[in-house]
């Protein structure tokens, strides 16, 4: 997500946040964060609140809501066009594999939104193909004597395997 808009969001959401705070939600140094707060306050698009001498709070302007409005679409946009792409490609490679003769998927991963566009993508290949899948937490739980697939999306591992196969990396 673009740094302004999480900025944006950030401020909008927790009008009493600091910098420091600041710094970690949006992951960036206080360097950072301080020259787009100076940015955002010369643009117009937040103003500073002082609590006392030490406190600064930051408060979204009209014209900071339509920069959030602005960001948050094309940030969006970008996003859907990713997802798409992404679904595309393992709809490709998993009907490869079901012509190739593969009856059994298995969804190995964290159950994050990764997770979801995979059983997604092989709930809508199931309409068309008799194909099973389901989801485990290791390698161990695989129990079938059919041609099978695992299908991961870890950081880990990149490299395919003979029954594995990293989704990110399609």
């Amino acid at each position: 997500m673009d740094r302004t808009l999480n900025i944006l969001l950030t401020v909008e959401n927790e009008e009493s946040i600091s910098q420091r705070q600041l710094c970690k939600k949006v992951g960036c140094s206080l360097g950072t964060i301080n020259k787009m707060i100076v940015k955002l306050v010369e643009d117009e698009e937040i103003v500073v609140i002082h609590e006392n001498n030490n406190d600064y709070f930051y408060k979204l302007t009209k014209k900071g809501r339509e920069r959030k409005a602005m960001l948050m679409h094309s940030f969006i946009l970008e996003s859907f066009d990713l997802i798409s792409d992404t679904k595309k490609r393992i709809k490709n490679r998993v009907h490869e594999l079901i012509l190739a003769g593969t009856k059994v998927f298995y969804l190995l991963g964290e159950r994050n939104d990764i997770y979801r566009i995979t059983k997604m993508t092989i709930m809508e290949l199931k309409r068309d193909y008799d194909i099973d899948y389901s989801f485990i937490g290791s390698e161990n739980e695989i129990r079938t004597s059919d041609t099978y697939c695992i299908l991961r999306w870890d950081k880990e591992s990149f490299k395919d395997q003979k029954h594995s196969i990293n989704v990110l990396m399609l």
